[in-house]
């Protein structure tokens, strides 16, 4: 680690990025965060897809959420 290197945290974990590569992770950065957008959509739609199947076979619809969208 050296001064002017940035570092990043969450939940996940943490990560440091060396301040001479900022500047080629900031061009990359639109296309990684447009994937990852993509992504959570699409296991949001799985999910809701999911509770509507099991509300429609009697589940609540607070069971059938703490099933599936607690796993995104």
């Amino acid at each position: 680690m050296t001064p002017g290197d940035i570092i990043l945290g969450d939940v996940d974990g943490v990560v440091l990025l060396p301040r001479h590569l900022a500047a080629d992770v900031l061009k990359l950065l639109p296309k990684l965060v447009a994937g990852i957008s993509y992504l959570v959509c699409d296991l949001t739609f799985q999910a809701d897809e999911k509770v509507v199947k099991d509300v429609s076979r009697g589940m609540s619809v607070q069971e059938a959420f703490d099933i599936h969208r607690g796993k995104l």
